[in-house]
């Protein structure tokens, strides 16, 4: 039976995967161990959003070491860093957190075991990452060229590939006249992260590119350049790295995430197979490497427990959760608000007490999705006063003028939301009723959905 022949345009990854390879003596490379001096920048700690505005470097990484063992799926970092000026729990790029215990010692160390990870500071006790953020480790310690390739022959890494013209960066890298081919292939890996690698003429994997979610930012770029390639006992490895967390160009790119470099430096000490001594999970990283389990309860399930009254309680004060409620590790109920949409229930309150709720215009709250409560109050002032102009009886002001403006429209507007909030006007008894549910099991917290 005749092969079928390939699609127009297909490009096969076998070969380009094995080319590269075998270039830089992946076969012969089971871990690796790299020193020198880095920086690291803090992503989202910026002052300025404007061309050419990077994330702050906070301080060198100095005598800094990284051990990468494949096999076992580990990775071990440690550098000197000045004490004092950000949370211990930061190593560099993503996973700044304020709040959280600065950093005292000047020694620090970030370890990976699979999706467990967590630092040291100094001496101290080990403290877990949190699993978001230990998943990303997790993930970097494939973003390299042995590690992609390595990782596009496991399960589900599903390869696929394409060529493409690629030229250097406009403004910053000379001359733009001479493109070169290039190929990238893409795989999976963790199941769900898709990475693309970019391979050059001479068979070097130069550039590793994935989206991960980030939750102020979105989809968020992260992006390892490497170059300078050298050989070590017959492995070739990149001195010189410089990785990107945000867009890269900033004169392509509008972006609101400001800054983009996010880690890199420069580490010609490399001993290829020097794998280090094991790391085995201590406790307190093994006990945080699950996000606490959620229940969903559908809405036949809250009618049962909670009786009609209670039911319509929950979910006026759920209305952003569409009819669902969760419930935490304790069983606390817990009500998700949607972060896009602060004013919802707000506005729906609004409409159903006939103004404003919390100084909070009903018919301004929808035009300010996703601002901070106080941009919808600075909103109220001036709906208002609109809203004064639409009394007019007879849609026409004294004048005979027809009324047809922002006045009217926002009369309309009103009138839409409050037919739309039926049910809010019990808003007051259903808080009472969700005090005694949660007083029922255990937990006297008043809900957010309610109080805010």
């Amino acid at each position: 039976m005749p092969a079928q022949p390939f699609p127009p345009g297909y490009v096969d990854p076998a070969p380009l995967l094995a080319a590269a390879a075998l270039e830089i003596g992946e076969a012969n490379l089971t871990c690796i161990t790299f020193s020198g001096t880095g920086y690291g920048a803090a992503v989202g700690q910026t002052f300025e959003n404007a061309v050419n505005i990077d994330w702050p470097r906070i301080d060198a990484l100095a005598n800094y070491t990284r051990t990468i063992n494949w096999e076992a799926g580990t990775s071990v970092e440690t550098f000197d860093r000045k004490p004092g000026l950000n949370p211990a729990s930061w190593k560099y790029g993503l996973g700044w957190q304020d709040g959280t215990p600065i950093q005292k010692a000047l020694r620090q160390t970030h370890i990976v075991n699979g999706r467990h990870a967590w630092h040291i500071d100094g001496d101290g006790p080990p403290v877990a990452v949190p699993p978001e953020l230990a998943e990303l480790y997790q993930l970097d310690l494939w973003l390299n060229p042995p590690g992609f390739l390595k990782a596009a022959r496991l399960p589900g890494a599903n390869p696929v590939a394409l060529w493409r013209w690629e030229q250097l960066e406009k403004g910053r890298d000379g001359n733009v006249v001479s493109p070169e081919k290039v190929h990238v292939v893409a795989i999976t890996m963790l199941g769900k992260y898709r990475v693309d690698a970019t391979i050059n003429s001479k068979n070097q994997i130069t550039r590793i590119k994935t989206t991960v979610n980030e939750p102020a930012l979105g989809d968020f770029n992260i992006e390892h350049e490497s170059t300078e390639q050298m050989t070590f006992g017959g492995v070739k490895w990149p001195i010189a790295w410089h990785s990107h967390h945000g867009w890269d160009d900033n004169w392509q790119f509008y972006r609101q995430s400001t800054g983009h470099n996010g880690y890199g430096g420069k580490f010609p000490t490399v001993q290829p197979n020097a794998c280090g001594e094991p790391v085995p999970v201590p406790p307190a990283a093994s006990a945080s490497a699950e996000a606490p389990p959620v229940t969903v309860e559908k809405r036949a399930q809250l009618r049962a427990a909670h009786g009609e009254t209670g039911y319509r309680g929950e979910m006026a004060a759920g209305r952003g959760i569409r009819g669902l409620q969760l419930r935490g590790r304790a069983g606390a109920l817990r009500h998700h608000r949607q972060r896009a949409h602060p004013p919802r229930l707000l506005r729906a309150a609004a409409a159903a007490r006939g103004g404003n709720a919390d100084g909070v215009s009903a018919g301004r709250a929808h035009r300010v999705p996703g601002r901070p409560l106080r941009h919808a109050r600075a909103a109220a002032s001036g709906a208002a006063a609109r809203h004064a102009d639409a009394g007019h009886p007879g849609g026409a002001d004294g004048t005979g003028r027809d009324d047809a403006g922002p006045g009217a429209r926002e009369a309309r507007a009103m009138d839409r939301v409050r037919d739309g909030a039926e049910g809010v006007v019990e808003l007051e008894r259903a808080h009472a009723s969700l005090r005694a549910t949660c007083s029922m099991i255990g937990n006297e917290e008043v809900l957010d959905g309610i109080e805010d």
